[in-house]
């Protein structure tokens, strides 16, 4: 049976999500790779206030996805959503390259993970609902 161009343009458009959501953790993965460098102290690293400040933008996404996304109604609107948390989950891996010294593993994980729970499994229920 042959698609039809709507669901071919939904197709296409769920192949996007995937593609962003891919791109952004492979991104940052290269990125702490080649540009996070070790700390060479002779003590223990003290936290700063930037090193928690890096759980402000992980924390909004862990919103964005598990409150706002949920009760989006089509899928312009749902994709606004999921860039913007998935993004938010994203800064917090790139804070924790350039900003934080003594969590900057821990806040580079949880910054792929932040990510991760942006997997847009949840992407193709907006196949059924109308796209406009």
């Amino acid at each position: 049976m042959q698609a039809t161009a709507g669901e071919n343009v939904v197709r296409g458009r769920l192949i996007v999500w995937w593609v962003i959501w891919f791109s952004l953790i492979a991104g940052l993965c290269v990125q702490y790779y080649f540009l996070a460098w070790p700390v060479d102290t002779d003590g223990p690293v003290e936290a700063n206030t930037f090193d928690y400040f890096s759980l402000v933008p992980l924390a909004v996404s862990v919103v964005v996805r598990w409150f706002l996304l949920p009760n989006c109604t089509n899928m312009p609107v749902a994709f606004v959503a999921f860039i913007v948390g998935i993004s938010l989950a994203e800064a917090c891996g790139i804070f924790a390259i350039f900003l934080a010294a003594a969590f900057k593993d821990e806040l580079f994980v949880l910054g792929v993970l932040g990510i991760a729970q942006f997997a847009p499994f949840y992407a193709r229920r907006f196949a059924t609902m109308r796209t406009s």
